[in-house]
């Protein structure tokens, strides 16, 4: 059995915010706590963040905690349109969306204006009802950027000024524009608390997703564990989907794990991912459709596949501790019984079985196993003709 290669988190590029605003096409200002420059799109730079602040966003409240998947048919059913997705529904209870083309015009990881003034809300305990926040940011140029809140907690869509005369006028003009009737003063934030809130932001997915995950972070994973299975046996270690940290991390950083992982494996099988599943003989879109059917959030998936069978082990977030001894006498009542519950009750995808619930370290993770044919026969025999 082989291991596969422990991959790193690459270090970190030191981040430079873009403000994106538009009149027809897109203005670009750098946002520093010294100040505002406004920049070409040929001028920003790779480790850049474009915050979008117009009017090709998208913003849907939620009531409640929603899947991914939910949030995307939300998105479409509201805007008839295929956006990509951002869910926010936990902590902001809101999704934001965005036509792929919008996103990628940049050519640089994007992140809704939207949401920062939704984070920014919150810092100061707004209920985003009848309220206007916005940014003034800068002297020379000065830029302020407002959005605002109706009574029904919809957000309008934002505008801008540079160098206004009146800002307070221009607020007024906007407000009165927007059908807004605000209860208190605008909300207005500085620089430095903008970029605070931009390192609390989502970024727009730079490519299709998979249940909230980037594509070439799925290939890349699924590539080695194809390419073990292509010389006898899926090892473990293959495939996690890890949400929360997996999703921040730049498409830089995923290109460069890819590439780096692709050059272990490149004696067995291709470098390509897709290829590298091919040559296993292994249907990797299958794999992925199995995935995603049995992933939740704040869960996470590992596969294991053979030419005989694929294994995918469920397990809910470890929340009770370490799983030494002392946690061994019950379950931790901080564990997310919901979770296992939803694991559990969960219909089992076609040309599937479902094992019995197990745990492990300590009582403190829950396992829910299910396993499929691959269908190839020993060892991918006649996979290819």
């Amino acid at each position: 059995m082989m291991s596969l290669p422990r991959l790193k988190r690459p270090a970190a590029a030191q981040k430079r915010i873009y403000v994106a605003v538009r009149i027809g096409n897109p203005i670009l200002y750098e946002i520093t706590s010294g100040g505002v420059t406004e920049v070409s799109m040929e001028e920003l730079p790779e480790e850049a963040t474009v915050v979008t602040c117009d009017e090709f966003d998208t913003r849907i409240e939620t009531a409640r905690t929603v899947s991914h998947s939910a949030a995307t048919r939300l998105a479409m059913r509201t805007t008839g349109e295929r956006l990509w997705v951002v869910n926010r529904s936990k902590d902001l209870r809101a999704i934001y969306g965005r036509a792929p083309e919008r996103i990628k015009e940049f050519g640089r990881r994007t992140a809704p204006g939207a949401m920062v003034f939704d984070i920014l809300a919150a810092k100061r305990g707004l209920d985003r009802r009848n309220v206007i926040v916005g940014l003034d940011a800068g002297e020379s140029p000065r830029l302020v950027v407002v959005y605002g809140y109706r009574g029904d907690g919809e957000q309008s869509p934002p505008q801008f000024a540079i160098e206004p005369h009146d800002v307070r006028l221009f607020i007024d003009e906007y407000a009165r524009m927007n059908e807004i009737a605000p209860e208190r003063a605008p909300e207005l934030f500085s620089a430095s608390e903008f970029l605070e809130a931009v390192s609390r932001a989502t970024r727009y997915p730079a490519e299709p997703t998979l249940a909230g995950i980037e594509q070439s972070r799925v290939y890349w994973t699924i590539a080695a564990v194809t390419a073990t299975a292509a010389i006898s046996i899926m090892a473990y270690a293959g495939w996690q989907w890890r949400t929360g940290r997996i999703a921040e991390e730049s498409a830089a950083a995923a290109r460069a794990e890819s590439a780096r992982l692709a050059s272990e494996v490149s004696a067995m099988t291709e470098s390509n991912p897709k290829g590298l599943a091919r040559a296993a003989g292994l249907d990797a879109e299958r794999i992925l459709r199995l995935a995603s059917s049995v992933w939740s959030p704040g869960m996470s998936v590992s596969v294991d596949a053979s030419a005989e069978s694929i294994v995918l082990r469920v397990r809910a977030r470890e929340l009770g501790g370490s799983g030494t001894a002392a946690n061994t006498t019950a379950p931790s009542s901080r564990t997310e019984f919901g979770q296992i519950r939803n694991a559990l009750e969960r219909e089992t995808p076609a040309d599937t079985t479902r094992g019995s619930l197990s745990v492990e370290r300590g009582l403190n993770e829950f396992i829910v196993e299910y396993r499929a044919e691959s269908g190839l026969g020993p060892l991918g025999a006649g996979a290819h003709q």
